[in-house]
């Protein structure tokens, strides 16, 4: 996994990888107030004290949660007690889920393409429950326990990697490119129903391939250009993100 180095070139492009793959749709909304300095400008829930007042409970930026009905409810509170179970059962090929692509019934194995891979435990979606993040050489999935289900939270791919700090959760995605040398990163923050609540996306084009970053190279942020400085103070929150101290095994 690759570490954020503000030194080497940015470039943050969030794609809406949820398409085929996010149980609860595409949709999203970007990141129009920017991001300088701590004021990352992610949705992050607050602490649930009473599962009773779930349905009136908010995001810090004010916005509803989107569970409206105690049906609903049901699912995130079973979900916690059974997941490793099931989760484990996956990783094994003992439990199959359903890749809403093909429409079939899936093992880990067919699901990722793969004989091996990596797996871990994070939740990216501030429900207080880990999902499982599985790789391969070929694909990433984001696998949710709904009750005795397991449902594909998202699909992405190899370049991306959860995020869960303090500030900041959802899924970071990072790839370096050439011709000219750029880098592109991409950020998705997701709702408890694995909807993409907001997406930020910024870019860094290295125009006169002199190999560093500087004023006459070309900077995007959420697809629109801008300037070296006011880049550097939009996107800082984003490139401090750390995605080195997650823990990866082998399935």
């Amino acid at each position: 996994m690759r570490t954020l180095k503000w030194e080497k070139v940015i470039f943050l492009s969030l794609i809406c990888v949820c398409v085929g793959g996010m149980t609860g749709g595409c949709g999203y909304e970007e990141d129009t107030a920017g991001a300088a300095g701590n004021e990352i400008g992610l949705e992050r829930m607050t602490e649930i004290e009473d599962l009773e007042a779930y349905d009136n409970m908010k995001y810090e930026d004010g916005t509803e949660n989107g569970r409206e009905t105690a049906k609903e409810l049901e699912n995130f509170t079973d979900s916690g007690e059974n997941a490793y179970e099931i989760y484990e059962e996956f990783l094994a090929g003992k439990r199959l889920v359903c890749d809403e692509e093909t429409g079939e019934e899936e093992d880990i194995y067919t699901l990722m393409e793969a004989e091996n891979g990596t797996y871990l435990y994070c939740d990216i979606n501030g429900d207080m429950t880990e999902e499982l993040h599985v790789k391969s050489d070929q694909c990433y999935y984001i696998l949710q326990a709904e009750g005795s289900n397991l449902e594909i939270l998202y699909s992405g791919t190899v370049y991306e990697c959860p995020v869960n700090e303090e500030d900041a959760a959802g899924v970071l995605y990072y790839r370096p490119g050439d011709a000219p040398r750029h880098d592109t990163y991409e950020f998705h923050v997701f709702g408890l129903l694995g909807e993409t609540r907001k997406r930020v996306s910024f870019e860094w084009y290295d125009n006169n391939g002199n190999g560093e970053m500087d004023e006459e190279d070309m900077f995007l942020y959420d697809e629109r250009e801008t300037v070296m400085k006011e880049w550097l103070e939009q996107t800082q929150a984003y490139r401090d993100l750390d995605v080195e101290n997650e823990v990866w095994e082998n399935w």
